[in-house]
């Protein structure tokens, strides 16, 4: 008979009832509440299934609840407010200026030595232009008078102004000449000229003016004993005046006769005698002679001035025009 030695002893298994229930106690209450007192000979098996069941328990419940990494916190970013536009300053505005006139512009007004005047050769004489600015600017004295075309008849080709002309005021231009020695018509073709070099002439179409004049026998012209009857005013006018006083205007005409003689003339505006008849002798051919007249104006207005010869024959100069401004 074989003897079987005495089965070792089983350990003592706790149930799975018993299990669970320790599992649900652990799950209640908090790892760190649970005391694991020390085990006795016969508990040794449970203490440590208590203590495996409780390590296990702790490490499925961390693996179960994912680990949260801790976002810094956003800290709030403002929107840039929108920086605001600087104001277009604004552009200067241009000095004013008249609509539609050009800054530059001649308007004439008058003039001396009527076209078409027939001189002796070599004979000297003065033409003399009234003009107006009715551009924009004024003319300074780095404008100038200058030939363009035609005959210079021995004239200073450039010829600066002397004074300023503002917009609306008159100037009046003169011009020595000298008629060429071989007969026939001659013209002298004359423009302004501004300070940056352009020239202007009359109006829109900057118009030349002009010295027109024959040359040869002026007895030839006319039987009677006036050659020529000429006028040219002396004052510049300052607008406006204290017409209380009046406006002194002066005026020199030129009379040249064919023959000597007695010559009747007056002066006059507009029909209107300025002056009592007045006379002149001549003595010899071809004599000429400067006579004056001042008149006061008292008034504003336009006004224009012709020297009228009377007798042995009736013969009227050329017309100057002008204007008078009273102070208000």
């Amino acid at each position: 008979m074989t003897h079987r030695p005495p089965a070792a002893a089983m350990p003592c298994r706790p149930s799975a009832a018993l299990r669970a229930a320790l599992v649900c106690l652990l799950a209640l209450l908090p790892l760190g509440c649970i005391t694991i007192a020390a085990p006795t000979p016969a508990a040794d098996l449970m203490s440590t299934v208590v203590i495996l069941q409780t390590d296990l328990a702790a490490v499925q419940t961390a693996a179960a609840q994912p680990t949260l990494t801790p976002h810094p916190s956003l800290t709030p970013v403002r929107s840039p407010s929108p920086s605001p536009s600087p104001s277009a300053s604004p552009s200067p505005s241009p000095s004013p200026t008249r609509p539609g006139v050009k800054a530059d512009r001649a308007e004439f007004v008058s003039e001396t030595i009527p076209d078409k005047t027939v001189f002796a050769p070599g004979t000297v004489f003065r033409k003399s232009w009234r003009l107006i600015n009715r551009g924009s600017t004024t003319w300074t004295t780095e404008y100038a008078l200058v030939f363009v075309d035609g005959h210079a008849m021995g004239a200073a080709e450039t010829l600066y102004l002397t004074q300023n002309v503002p917009p609306n005021q008159t100037i009046t231009l003169s011009v020595n000449f000298k008629a060429p020695a071989v007969k026939g018509e001659y013209k002298s073709f004359w423009k302004l000229r501004n300070a940056d070099g352009v020239l202007f002439g009359l109006g829109e179409e900057d118009l030349p003016f002009f010295a027109d004049i024959i040359v040869g026998d002026p007895a030839a012209k006319s039987n009677g004993v006036i050659q020529s009857v000429v006028i040219e005013r002396l004052s510049e006018i300052n607008n406006p005046y204290d017409c209380f006083s009046g406006a002194a205007v002066t005026f020199r005409g030129g009379i040249i006769v064919n023959q000597p003689g007695e010559v009747e003339y007056i002066w006059r505006h507009n029909g209107v005698n300025l002056n009592p008849p007045e006379k002149r002798t001549f003595t010899r051919k071809n004599e000429s002679a400067d006579i004056y007249h001042e008149w006061v104006v008292k008034q504003s207005g336009l006004y224009d001035v012709e020297l009228v010869i009377l007798s042995p024959e009736t013969v009227i100069s050329n017309k100057l025009g002008f204007e008078i401004t009273c102070l208000q």
